[in-house]
């Protein structure tokens, strides 16, 4: 998956470009949130997922199903401005290990468990657990 995105911001408003909770362009892995502001900036993520484990199994009769087991590598970069000023350029990449359980025979959840690693200022090694689910 490749994401690119530019994003300008109208004059006066900045806003913060990093936040660790999303997944989108509007958030860079491996920095924490509210540490860069800038009001233009262009953002892109470069995603390798690829599967570890894929055979639906249960125990028995006990409502929890194993779909798969897949791991995810990344690298995110984005330029942050402000109108007249120069660009700064921040990276980070990391990887995720993901797996997805049906459980209850309707409810769909998957685990995952991420690193970041940001290289440049503001940078930090970040891990992060996320729980998400779909009906």
């Amino acid at each position: 998956r490749l994401q690119v995105l530019h994003r300008p911001q109208r004059r006066g408003e900045e806003k913060s470009v990093f936040n660790q909770q999303t997944e989108t362009a509007d958030g860079i892995r491996g920095y924490r949130e509210n540490m860069v502001f800038g009001n233009r900036y262009a953002s892109g993520t470069c995603e390798y997922v690829f599967p570890l484990f894929q055979k639906g199994c249960g125990i028995s009769t006990v409502p929890l199903y194993h779909q798969n087991t897949f791991a995810t590598l990344f690298f995110d970069s984005a330029y942050v401005y402000e109108q007249g000023k120069d660009r700064t350029l921040y990276r980070s990449a990391g990887a995720e290990l993901s797996t997805k359980l049906t459980v209850f025979y309707l409810a769909d959840i998957t685990f995952t468990l991420a690193y970041a690693h940001g290289f440049d200022k503001f940078g930090e090694n970040s891990v992060a657990f996320k729980l998400g689910t779909a009906l």
